[in-house]
């Protein structure tokens, strides 16, 4: 079973980020999952510890169509234990975010997925999973000022609301197969945003796809 442990997350106006996690630092053998957004000047990102544990991108970096902005995800499997803090390091990205969740029990990370937009409400992502086993993540970055809201259907773990916003959320896999609905409430009419999404696997695909049928 894949639980969440803690968050550590931070942004600022340009530049790189680093983060430290609470007292008592990461456990060892659990993973961190990285999720970087940021609006402004394109670059390759890269996250990396103190711990120097390896951050692994999970699919390519997303360029949303609106304003530029673009986003990253990243998993370290199996870290060490004890005092972290997580550097991502940008091209002279403006406003960038990073949130850092520590999970136990993920073996895997798939179907990242990506949206952006502009309307009053994000509304959901193609992001969907019957495994009840399996935990949907997603990130909202508003990129209008303005922006902000608790997430719908799905748990907030984790919001920014400094120099920008945005929203940390997850939820399990729905062996009805709905949709995995983001939600936020815009203070304006419409807001730019974009989306970062993944799967975590308690088991790789191979595997789930052998007990799926018994029902598991």
């Amino acid at each position: 079973m894949i639980t969440f442990i803690k968050i550590a997350q931070t942004d600022n106006s340009g530049g790189s980020l680093s983060v430290a996690f609470s007292a008592g630092g990461n456990t060892a053998g659990n993973c961190i999952l990285a999720i970087a957004l940021w609006d402004g000047t394109p670059f390759i990102p890269s996250v990396t510890d103190t711990r120097l544990n390896q951050y692994k991108p999970v699919g390519t970096t997303f360029t949303a169509s609106n304003l530029g902005g673009q986003c990253a995800i990243f998993l370290a499997n199996g870290i060490k234990g004890g005092p972290n803090t997580v550097q991502l390091v940008t091209g002279g990205a403006s406003f960038p975010v990073l949130h850092a969740a520590e999970y136990s029990g993920v073996i895997s990370a798939h179907d990242r997925t990506n949206k952006d937009g502009n309307s009053a409400s994000p509304g959901t992502v193609s992001m969907t999973s019957t495994n009840s086993l399996d935990l949907l993540v997603a990130a909202l970055y508003p990129l209008s000022a303005d922006g902000t809201g608790p997430a719908a259907g799905c748990t907030q773990r984790g919001v920014i609301t400094t120099t920008q916003k945005s929203v940390y959320v997850d939820r399990p896999g729905d062996p009805a197969g709905s949709p995995f609905a983001v939600g936020a409430t815009f203070t304006s009419a419409t807001e730019n945003y974009m989306v970062a999404g993944v799967i975590l696997s308690a088991g790789s695909p191979l595997i789930r796809a052998r007990l799926l049928p018994l029902g598991l």
